[in-house]
């Protein structure tokens, strides 16, 4: 199973995403995140196999993070409506948790 599959059937359409910022670059236009899922009652860090299905971009130094470009929005959601897209064709496929 590839990664992406791999994604797919770990987190299917309607769980919930929630990504933590860990920091943000000196200009302010780059943000840093792990994204975290609740699975059978265990937090689980899904950010490593989000980046290896392509789902999430990854920061250079690794795939530790994922990275969201840009400010004047909110970036966590937009990352979740990126991940959803990428994973299962549409935006809203995952719901926005807050951390």
């Amino acid at each position: 199973m590839n990664p992406k599959e791999q994604a797919q059937t770990l987190l299917p359409s309607g769980a919930t995403l929630y990504p933590f910022m860990l920091d943000v670059s000196k200009s302010g236009m780059s943000a840093r995140f792990k994204i975290l899922a609740v699975l059978d009652g265990r937090i689980l860090d899904v950010t490593s196999l989000l980046i290896s299905a392509k789902a999430a971009n990854g920061a250079r130094k690794g795939r530790s993070a994922a990275v969201v470009h840009g400010c004047g929005m909110n970036r966590a959601a937009h990352l979740v409506m990126e991940v959803s897209f990428r994973l299962h064709g549409y935006a809203t496929a995952f719901k926005c948790g807050e951390v």
